[in-house]
């Protein structure tokens, strides 16, 4: 796409609700992938133009009718160049993400935050979990740019949380995170390989977002998907290699009432094959109904 496709001879009378409707048909003509954040091309071309005109994303009402400046839209062309023609996810070309009302500073050395487990977590896991239930002590384990535990700090404001990666990058983020919504008292993020550098605590919830994705599948992903570091996505030959790890050690990890919320893709058979006796209970989504895992501490394997 050319820098002068859009708005050509037009600027004078070019509204965001014009730009808005010419993207959205540009994205949908060039067949990108919708998988990191937005789900569709209307949702990230409101996304590219809300960040490159410094407007509420939330907002869209209030905007529409509003004309933009030919700086404005030379902008968005070029972003929207680098999104159709080389195929970056919007993210990196934005450097932040929406998530369940939250906005989170993304780098490209990170994966992309777009985990099922917000909006159950946004919820307080509420129906599966009483509304009194007390958690006051939260693991994220894979905390990547520390979305879901800064989420969980804010549904469950009597917690204390502790987020954990094995990628310094993904540490370094989440802290930028933590900061930006002045949660350093509250949320404590760990170098670890999983459990291993967490202190002897026991834990009423942990929640993770593995790497999923079966190494053969991850080959022929979108182009989209190979911006990510691969660390983040890679889940072995079968996609278990790390749940099949959190399934084994959490019940060490969990208090006697504690419970263990874990998004495991499309994973389900491979993991009952290897844990025949697992009976979870699947948190319903928008997404693969099975993709979604509660398990109480009674119900996880010794």
């Amino acid at each position: 796409m050319n820098r002068d496709d859009i708005g050509k001879n037009t600027i004078s009378n070019l509204t965001i609700r014009d730009l808005l409707r010419i993207l959205t048909s540009r994205f949908n003509q060039s067949q990108i992938c919708f998988g990191h954040g937005y789900p569709n091309a209307l949702s990230e071309a409101w996304a590219l133009i809300c960040y490159a005109i410094d407007i509420p994303i939330f907002e869209r009402e209030i905007f529409l009718a509003s004309k933009l400046t030919k700086k404005e839209v030379n902008k968005i062309n070029q972003l929207a160049a680098r999104r159709i023609n080389q195929r970056i996810p919007i993210a990196y070309l934005t450097n932040e993400i929406w998530l369940e009302d939250f906005h989170f500073i993304v780098d490209n050395k990170t994966i992309i935050p777009r985990s099922l487990l917000a909006k159950p977590i946004f919820d307080r896991l509420t129906p599966w979990l009483s509304e009194d239930y007390q958690c006051k002590n939260i693991l994220d384990l894979g905390c990547g740019g520390g979305s879901l535990s800064i989420i969980a700090a804010h549904a469950f404001g009597e917690s204390q949380v502790i987020g954990v990666d094995i990628d310094k990058n993904a540490i370094n983020l989440t802290k930028k995170n933590v900061a930006k919504y002045n949660l350093t008292n509250r949320v404590e993020i760990i170098h670890s390989d999983l459990f291993e550098n967490v202190t002897n605590k026991k834990f009423n919830l942990i929640i993770s977002n593995p790497p999923y994705v079966d190494s053969k599948t991850l080959k022929n992903l979108p182009r989209e998907y190979t911006f990510e570091p691969k660390l983040a996505l890679d889940g072995g030959n079968n996609g278990l290699k790390y749940i099949i790890k959190i399934i084994d050690q959490a019940k060490k990890w969990l208090s006697h009432n504690g419970y263990l919320l874990l998004e495991i893709g499309g994973n389900i058979n491979n993991l009952l094959a290897k844990f025949p006796k697992l009976k979870p209970i699947f948190i319903n989504n928008d997404s693969n109904q099975e993709s979604i895992l509660l398990l109480s501490y009674h119900d996880l394997p010794k």
